[in-house]
């Protein structure tokens, strides 16, 4: 996997709820696969030296 560090000023970042529309997963579901995914990531990238 190619990652790397970009320095920005965003405070936030927004995401539409993933496959509420026509794939028809509820938003409760959708938001809790979306978090998840995020703390995995927060997880997987503590250990980066800089």
């Amino acid at each position: 996997m190619n990652l790397f560090l970009v320095e920005s000023n965003a405070t936030a970042v927004y995401c539409p709820g993933l496959a509420t529309g026509i794939g028809q997963v509820p938003a409760e579901t959708a938001a809790q696969e979306m978090a998840s995914a995020y703390r995995k990531f927060l997880a997987s990238t503590r250990n980066w030296s800089q």
